[in-house]
């Protein structure tokens, strides 16, 4: 893993210059953002309309998500057209919903239907985090994807098993990802299509390349890749990591951004 460390504001627009690219083989039909390039255009799309604009110096933008208060999540919700209901009661979450319907066409498959989906089964987000979950769903209709395989959203009572991880499952700010459905009805499996090792670089010059190397690897990899470029997420993981993480990848926001780490 490549660990940022802690990260200040002060030093967002040098840690930008060193955003994540892709895998050397990345799909040819996919262009492949440069540093900062996917956050800077889709930043000048919002702002536009006067959402995600923070005082100061530039801002990453999950940084500016973060800081989105109950009113203006609740507006970019509608801005973005996401179908949603409130989830009052969602333990530890400050701004809880449940999707009821996909995110740009993009369906997030918790396996359960959107009409049996609650804040008891673990179904439970944070506004904030289904608006950075916009720029994950456009990374992935670019590789045909119809359904992102949800391992877990909502873990109020997520146990501590990497002590240098922040607990985001427990606010609702984090979301697992098992694997992903193409709109041709194939499945994608992180635990079983990934091909990684631990310790090696995902993305970047340095990078490592998945081994044995296959359609679905390359797929995982780019788009574990891009959707970092994108920085709407404060963390990505995946099995490159640690043990923990072998079956699934992880992304996360947050509003206090004491890390920012991807492997």
């Amino acid at each position: 893993m490549r660990l940022a460390g802690v990260v200040a504001i002060a030093c967002l627009a040098s840690h930008q210059a060193s955003a994540a690219a892709l895998p050397s083989e990345p799909r040819s039909d996919v262009e492949a953002p440069g540093p900062g390039e996917a956050y800077d255009s889709a930043r000048a799309e919002d702002d536009a309309d006067g959402e995600y604009v923070l005082a100061g110096a530039p801002s990453r933008k999950s940084h500016v998500i973060g800081a989105l208060d109950d009113v203006a999540c609740l507006k970019s919700l509608k801005k973005h057209k996401i179908p949603f209901i409130k989830a009052p009661g969602a333990a530890k979450i400050e701004q809880p919903i449940i999707l009821t319907g996909p995110i740009e066409g993009v369906h997030f498959d918790t396996g359960r239907p959107y009409d049996k989906r609650t804040a008891a089964l673990g179904d439970a987000i944070d506004c904030r985090l289904a608006i950075s979950l916009v720029d994950l769903a456009k990374v992935v209709k670019k590789h045909t994807i119809s359904h992102v395989i949800v391992k877990s959203f909502h873990r109020p009572n997520q146990p501590i098993l990497d002590p240098g991880a922040p607990l985001r499952h427990r606010i609702g700010f984090a979301i697992d990802i098992a694997g992903f459905k193409t709109k041709k009805g194939h499945t994608w499996s992180v635990e079983h299509d990934f091909h990684g090792k631990i310790g090696q670089a995902s993305c970047g010059t340095t990078a490592a390349k998945p081994n044995p190397d296959s359609k679905e690897s390359r797929e995982l990899w780019a788009m574990f890749c891009q959707i970092s470029a994108t920085e709407a997420f404060d963390s990505g993981i995946n099995p490159n990591y640690n043990a923990s993480h072998f079956d699934h990848m992880h992304f996360d926001l947050t509003t206090d951004h004491p890390i920012l780490f991807f492997p």
